[in-house]
C-alpha cells in the first residue's frame, strides 16, 4: 500500500498521481484512458485490457505425472493463455499403479479440468494448449457460493456411501469431484486476471477449498480399501457435511454466529476420532483438518 496527497486541481475536484512502475509496467501514457470503480471507501484504477496473449515454454521431460498436471494447472490459473509443453519421453510410470502412460494422456486429462483451455495440436513430442474461451459468463461471486455447495454436495456422497456401505458410490467419486475443480480453477484464473473479480481474502478461501477436494477424494479412496466401515467414521463423514453446509450458507449471509455451529461439529469430530478403528484412521484425520480449514477461511470470509 502507498500514500498519494490529494491535490487541488479545480474548486470542485481533486487529483493525484499514479505509481511510475505502474505506469510504466502496463505502458501507459498522457492520453490512455484509465478505467475507475468505487468499491465503497476504495477506489479500483484499472489499465484498458489488452488483448496480448500470455504466452509460455515449458520442457517437462523428467517429471513425474502430479508435477505435470500441477504445472499446467498453475499455469492457467495465473492467467495463461497459450501453454506450448515439450517433452522427450511419451510415456511416464504412474506411481499409483505403477504402469506405463502417455504424457499427452495426462495433459490432455488436466486440460479437460480447465474451463477453455483446449488442446489445439498435437505432435509426438509437442503439445500446444491455447485458451480458446473463458467459457463462462456468470458472475464469479455466483460461480464461488455454487463451488460451495457442490463441494458440500461431493462430502455428502462419501457419508451417503459410508453409511450405506456402497463402494461402487465411492468409485463414482472421481467423476464428480471434477465439476468443483473446474469452477475452483476457473475462478483463480479470473482473479488473477483482473483486479476487482475477489479479493485476496477470497483467493485465499478458494486455494483452501482446492486442498478440501483433494481431501475428500483421498477419503473416498482409501473408503474403496476397506470393507466395512464403524458408525463412528459414518458419524465423522455426516458432520463434516453439516460443516460444509453452514460454511455456504456463512458466506452467503455472513452471519458470523454460524461460525459457533462450525466449531461444535468440530469437536464432536474430534471425539469420534477416539472411537474409530486403525484402518480408518487416514479417513478421520483428513475429514478433522476439513473442520480446520473451514474454520480458518471463515474468520475472513466477510471480505
Amino acid at each position: 500500500m502507498m500514500r498519494r496527497k490529494l491535490i487541488q486541481h479545480s474548486p470542485t475536484s481533486l487529483v493525484m498521481t499514479l505509481p511510475a512502475d505502474w505506469l510504466a509496467k502496463y505502458e501507459l501514457k498522457k492520453g490512455d484512458e484509465v478505467f475507475v470503480e468505487e468499491d465503497n471507501a476504495r477506489l479500483i484504477v484499472e489499465h484498458e485490457k489488452k488483448n496480448k496473449l500470455l504466452e509460455k515454454r515449458i520442457d517437462i521431460t523428467g517429471l513425474d505425472r502430479t508435477t505435470i498436471m500441477f504445472i499446467i494447472r498453475n499455469l492457467y490459473r495465473i492467467g495463461y493463455d497459450e501453454v506450448n509443453i515439450k517433452f522427450k519421453e511419451t510415456k511416464i510410470k504412474n506411481r499409483n499403479n505403477n504402469k506405463e502412460i502417455l504424457i499427452s494422456s495426462v495433459i490432455h486429462q488436466e486440460t479437460n479440468r480447465l474451463i477453455g483451455y483446449e488442446v489445439v495440436k498435437e505432435e509426438e513430442n509437442n503439445l500446444l494448449i491455447r485458451n480458446i474461451s473463458e467459457g463462462l459468463t456468470e458472475d464469479l461471486s455466483i460461480i464461488r457460493r455454487r463451488t460451495h455447495l457442490l463441494l458440500a454436495n461431493l462430502a455428502e456422497s462419501i457419508y451417503l456411501a459410508l453409511s450405506k456401505k456402497d463402494h461402487d458410490s465411492l468409485e463414482l467419486f472421481e467423476d464428480k469431484h471434477e465439476l468443483v475443480l473446474r469452477f475452483i480453477n476457473y475462478t483463480l484464473r479470473q482473479a488473477n486476471k483482473s483486479a476487482k473479480s475477489i479479493s485476496h481474502n477470497q483467493y485465499h478461501e478458494l486455494a483452501t477449498l482446492d486442498r478440501i477436494v483433494y481431501l475428500l477424494r483421498s477419503s473416498a479412496r482409501k473408503g474403496m480399501e476397506l470393507k466395512d466401515y464403524s458408525e463412528s467414521i459414518v458419524q465423522i463423514a455426516s458432520s463434516t457435511v453439516k460443516t460444509l453446509r453452514v460454511f455456504h450458507k456463512l458466506a452467503h449471509t455472513k452471519n458470523s454466529s454460524l461460525l459457533a455451529e462450525m466449531n461444535k461439529e468440530r469437536y464432536k469430530t474430534e471425539e469420534y476420532i477416539k472411537k474409530i478403528k486403525a484402518s480408518e484412521i487416514q479417513i478421520g484425520n483428513n475429514l478433522k483438518q476439513i473442520h480446520n480449514l473451514l474454520l480458518d477461511v471463515s474468520c475472513v470470509i466477510g471480505d
